[in-house]
């Protein structure tokens, strides 16, 4: 009998959260694929497809990680979805770069927006995790 692994993947609808999420897959980790937009759905989907291609099974968790109650979201849905396991990873990999052509030209309300997803869910709320 194999022990279930869970990982949490932040960003991991593409790019290179979607490749540690389908590397994690080839191990036979289970995936939570977190991702804030609707317009990143359709690749979250692929990415999930591709995971239980491989045999692991995947959720995806639609989440802003700016939120301060990020954590809680996350946390309540990979348990609901998992059928309350534990999380054994957490690959805190999202971020929002895209928005401006370089860091120089961010407007303060963009930097404020980096800065929460990015620290946010990794440093404030992963004290859910451990409960």
């Amino acid at each position: 009998m194999s022990i279930q692994r869970i990982a949490v993947v932040t960003g991991g609808s593409r790019g290179i959260g979607a490749t540690i999420a389908l590397e994690l897959a080839k191990k036979g980790v289970d995936i939570a694929i977190v991702y804030t937009s609707e317009s990143s759905m359709p690749q979250a989907e692929a990415i999930k497809d591709q995971i239980t291609a491989l045999g692991s099974k995947a959720i995806l968790v639609r989440a802003d990680l700016a939120t301060s109650d990020c954590g809680e979201v996350v946390l309540n849905a990979v348990l609901k979805g998992f059928g309350g396991a534990k999380i054994d990873i957490l690959v805190n990999n999202a971020g929002i770069m895209g928005e401006a052509a370089d860091s120089l030209s961010f407007s303060a309300e963009t930097f404020q927006r980096y800065v929460s997803s990015t620290s946010t869910f990794g440093m404030k709320r992963t004290d859910s995790f451990t409960e």
